[in-house]
């Protein structure tokens, strides 16, 4: 990296190139820092990956908009002129475990009891003193309620949205986190026909990014930054860092002096979801087309498994199987002919006769990726909100970004964009980056 002149911004290495990253690299470059990007992968995005091989666009990582109105993601879409389109959760076909289609009037009739049901574990939330899981909270209740077991199937289903929301199982979900969780945005659920990776485009645009850069160890002190990778060794001013938690937890990079105490125990502590997809093409639809997601409405809690119909956005013969908690980390064991055997039979089951095999498959195994380690941060019982503000407070000339690192916004691409924003404010704010010079 070049030399900077007394009194100009100074150098910034940002380690990795997903939003976090490229949120931060963009907001620097924009106030006249020399920055430079170094991504382990040989694309941009990270854990928002949008596929092509399947001949049409598909989401296998981050997929929605999770409310438009005043969401910093689709203000962001709406600027660069990306087109959306509504998803509802609510335009769902449910399917019971005998395959059967469940009528609307059943739906009306068994869900309206279960419902009540999550308002009374909010209630019970602020009854305690201490935190305990989303699954004890379940038992409690359900011990004092006599409900059927259809009902039950109905409690599931929303229970199963919670594991899917969370990426893992109630056990290990905080009850507090259900009154104090993420930020929540109005205005319905969007999908990118053409793909989340569009963001991208304008957000890179002047941006130096080096691709298969992968970082080992980060070096830092009072005067400057050492970021050393496969290819090279970077000098600078300041670091931003956005590595996800599942990599920081692993260790495999190394930063030198190690960073404080208390990260080290939010890294530690903080668990790591999982939610994986099975993307697939067909040579015809078999399913309903006007449908945005098919449902197995099941006895079992613990299988959680939605499809998202991309036939509707794409008009192409797509089904994407989305899988978290448990059953994703079952199913990530798989091999892709393992996978490929059970998968037609759960299609069988939901579809009857006339399910296909695909054509095309593409599989995410997000636990095994190198670089991500898993899906995004989860609030497990006990964890408080500091643990997640450590992990967002610079270290000397650190500065960290992430969605691990947003805690009114924890686990989601809003979340990410806004702390990458933040750190680059961080860098700004802070006038000792503004007289470095620096040689490489």
């Amino acid at each position: 990296m070049q030399t900077n002149g007394e009194g100009k911004p100074g150098n910034v290495v940002v380690v990795g190139a997903g939003m976090a990253g490229l949120a931060a690299a963009k907001e620097l470059a924009d106030k006249g820092y020399n920055v430079v990007v170094l991504e382990a992968r040989d694309r941009s995005g990270g854990r928002i990956w949008t596929d092509f091989s399947l001949d049409a666009p598909v989401d296998l990582g981050a997929a929605w908009i999770h409310g438009k109105s005043k969401n910093p993601i689709f203000d962001l879409a709406r600027k660069s002129g990306i087109k959306t389109a509504p998803s509802s959760y609510n335009n769902s076909m449910l399917i019971d475990d005998n395959g059967k289609k469940v009528n609307g009037v059943q739906q009306l009739l068994n869900a309206g009891r279960a419902n009540r049901i999550l308002p009374r574990l909010k209630r019970l939330a602020k009854r305690l003193d201490k935190d305990i899981s989303v699954a004890e909270a379940v038992r409690s209740i359900l011990e004092e309620s006599k409900m059927s077991n259809t009902e039950i199937r109905f409690l599931n289903r929303h229970l199963i949205e919670f594991q899917a929301m969370n990426g893992t199982s109630l056990e290990e979900q905080s009850l507090f986190a259900l009154i104090d969780g993420p930020s929540e945005y109005s205005g319905g659920d969007l999908v990118f026909p053409e793909g989340y990776a569009q963001l991208f485009e304008g957000m890179a645009q002047g941006i130096h990014i080096k691709y298969r850069e992968v970082v080992s160890e980060i070096k830092h002190d009072d005067h400057g930054v050492t970021v050393v990778s496969n290819k090279g060794t970077y000098d600078a001013s300041a670091a931003v860092i956005t590595l996800p938690i599942g990599v920081l937890k692993a260790g495999k990079v190394r930063f030198s002096p190690e960073l404080p105490n208390a990260m080290l125990s939010s890294i530690a502590d903080i668990k790591v979801g999982l939610f994986n997809k099975i993307a697939m093409r067909f040579e015809e639809t078999f399913w309903n087309p006007d449908c945005d997601m098919f449902e197995l409405v099941s006895s079992r809690s613990d299988f959680v498994c939605q499809f998202l119909n991309w036939r509707k956005f794409s008009k192409e013969p797509i089904l994407v199987a989305c899988f978290a908690a448990d059953t994703a980390r079952e199913w990530e064991r798989l091999s892709d002919e393992e996978t490929k055997t059970r998968m037609q039979a759960l299609l069988a089951k939901l579809f009857g006769s006339g399910a296909s095999k695909p054509t095309a498959i593409s599989i995410t195994r997000w636990g095994q990726d190198e670089f991500s380690l898993g899906a995004y941060s989860v609030v497990d019982p006990g964890a408080t909100a500091a643990k997640f503000d450590s992990l967002g407070k610079p270290v000397g000339r650190l500065f960290f970004a992430g969605e691990s690192t947003a805690r009114s916004n924890q686990g989601t691409v809003p979340g990410a964009y806004l702390s990458g924003k933040r750190a680059a404010k961080q860098i700004a704010e802070c006038s000792s980056m503004k007289k470095v010079s620096v040689v490489s």
